[in-house]
């Protein structure tokens, strides 16, 4: 092979009587030609900005590399060129680092008796072929991880070398963890001094597991250490390609599932995913939440509770739901949801029109999440809602909207046209003082065309969103949790508030019912509790069902069949009569 020793006027060597000597990329671009190579000896490759100007790699050719590798420039992430058709080889005799900003490879190797350790926080990616016959380790912090993704689908996991991953474990307590090996080298030997559990979603119950056995691919694990155990580390060979793993219906329809992959995951991908029969929310344990006791964070269609996101870190685990009326259902991945997010947990905010309530109890809070959307409708919705899940410790205080007896963390309707009355629920931990805030920030321009009212049922406080951002109030365990009321209507439709002496809210419309389908119900729905008496007829004037509805604002009617139905609403106000169509 032709090999060719490169200096040019944009390579600058620095040394140092303390480091090893840096050959440093100031903002120009080094080519390499086919056939061509750079042996960089005794020596770290450093890749920086000059000004505009970023270090970059046109590679068809080979660079070896006894040093580290570190891409400090600010913009460009390296060999990230349709030209780029090169190798970049590891071949040190001491470990060796990746560090910097996104380091891109058309073609990796490390050789035999190489070590190379990509830094906390720092991300490799490969577009084709990745040979490992060393040691290849993606390292872990308390802020930070490290990720490998492997883009496109010719990209190759190749080689007989070791393949690593670690995963800080910041606090003692369970831990949802998943193996992002294959499994035929990931076994609970990993977890040595923890307690080691998966789901059982048909006997709603915890199985145990022991040591040597194999972690399966994509299925979770929940992690008990009695101290803190600060770092864990997988070594095999890593996941990639298309994985799945088959859900069950058999009992609470809560199935335990994890990221395969040695980076993070995003749930959201426009493509790479394969939900069958499932909802859309996640539900992902946090051991670090209220200083150390835990909490769940969900997400779903773009809105997070308790800090959840959209994005899942390897070796995470979560619950997804498998809903009423299926047995089974599947969720498949492949390369396509992997994406470049390194530092822990992920937590990001949220956009779009809801609103945040968060209750403080002591040093213990919960929260809960009501949203606006055009999509939705005030019956539980996959797409957009996640159902509450109670924390096991009776101290930890729950906050929770509530609709036609379905329990939400995270709840969202439809835009409203007339007063809305949603129950806050709300269960002390503790006897005492207690703070409800409410935040708006992510509300948008629904402030100007709402008006948001809570309601204190038990003291008769009236509180406007608008106005005030929090309500100090007292609570005893053993409270009625149906306290609080959220009155949400267009603007200027509530008449008056007195808010010296608060005992009722006066809206300035008379009731108003809507009759519609979705799903398989029918809905009744007004803009406040009324009387009345609801009828349903198939197309021949047969009466099927009748019921008296009494001080309801919201109630469903289950229809097993598809056809076109009558519904009529009468009360002493209203006489109403709609046709809905079931599908």
């Amino acid at each position: 092979m032709k090999r060719i020793f490169i200096i040019l006027i944009f390579v600058s060597l620095l040394s140092s009587m303390n480091s090893q000597a840096q050959l440093k990329n100031n903002g120009a671009v080094l080519t390499l030609t086919s056939g061509s190579s750079l042996v960089i000896s005794g020596f770290d490759y450093v890749n920086q900005s000059s000004g505009s100007s970023h270090g970059d790699i046109n590679l068809s050719g080979t660079i070896y590399l006894d040093g580290d590798w570190t891409n400090n420039a600010t913009a460009g992430q390296l060999l990230d060129s349709t030209a780029s058709t090169g190798t970049v080889v590891f071949n040190g005799s001491t470990t060796q680092t990746i560090s910097g900003m996104e380091s891109h490879f058309y073609n990796l190797s490390v050789n035999s008796g190489a070590a190379v350790n990509v830094s906390a926080g720092d991300l490799v990616k490969v577009y084709n072929d990745f040979t490992n016959n060393g040691d290849f380790t993606l390292k872990a912090s308390s802020s930070a991880i490290a990720s490998l993704i492997d883009a496109g689908s010719s990209s190759n996991l190749l080689g007989s070398g070791n393949y690593k991953i670690e995963r800080y474990m910041p606090s003692a307590g369970w831990h949802y963890v998943s193996s992002p090996l294959t499994k035929a080298s990931s076994t609970t030997n990993v977890f040595w001094g923890a307690a080691v559990y998966s789901y059982v979603e048909n006997t709603n119950s915890w199985q145990a597991h022991y040591n040597n056995e194999q972690l399966d691919v994509m299925k979770g694990y929940d992690i008990y250490y009695k101290t803190a155990s600060p770092t864990i580390s997988f070594s095999g060979t890593y996941n990639t390609g298309n994985q799945s793993i088959a859900l069950t219906k058999s009992n609470d329809g809560y199935n335990f599932v994890g990221n395969p992959y040695p980076c993070t995951i995003d749930w959201d991908a426009s493509s790479g995913w394969t939900k069958t029969n499932v909802y859309n929310g996640i539900y992902i344990w946090d051991a670090t939440l209220l200083s150390g006791l835990g909490d769940y964070m969900e997400y779903v269609g773009g809105v997070g509770n308790n800090g959840g996101t959209r994005y899942i870190p390897p070796t995470q685990a979560f619950f997804v739901f498998v809903p009423n009326g299926y047995s089974s259902g599947t969720i498949g991945v492949s390369n396509a949801v992997k994406v470049n997010k390194t530092s822990v947990p992920f937590r990001t905010s949220s956009k779009g029109n809801y609103i945040r309530f968060k209750v403080t109890e002591g040093t213990l809070t919960n929260s809960t999440v009501l949203r606006l959307h055009e999509a939705a409708s005030e019956l539980f919705d996959g797409d957009f809602d996640t159902y509450k899940i109670f924390h096991s410790n009776k101290i930890v205080p729950q906050l929770y909207t509530e609709l036609d007896a379905v329990n939400y963390s995270i709840n969202t309707i439809g835009y409203v046209q007339n007063n809305t009355i949603i129950p806050l629920n709300y269960k002390p931990g503790q006897s005492g003082h207690h703070k409800l805030e409410f935040d708006l920030d992510a509300f948008e321009d629904a402030l100007i065309s709402y008006d948001i009212i809570l309601e204190d049922t038990k003291t008769g406080a009236i509180v406007d969103f608008k106005q005030q951002k929090e309500y100090s109030f007292q609570a005893e365990v053993g409270d009625n949790e149906k306290r609080f009321l959220i009155h949400l209507a267009q603007a200027g439709s509530i008449k008056s508030v007195d808010f010296n002496n608060p005992t009722s809210i006066t809206e300035t419309e008379k009731s108003v019912v809507s009759i519609y389908a979705s799903h398989h119900e029918i809905v009744f729905k007004s803009n406040n509790r009324i009387d009345g008496q609801l009828s349903i007829y198939d197309v021949s004037g047969k009466q099927l069902f009748t019921e008296w509805i009494e001080n309801s604002a919201y109630q469903t009617f289950a229809i097993p069949s598809q056809g076109v139905y009558l519904v009529s609403f009468e009360n002493n106000e209203i006489s109403s009569n709609t046709k809905v169509l079931i599908q």
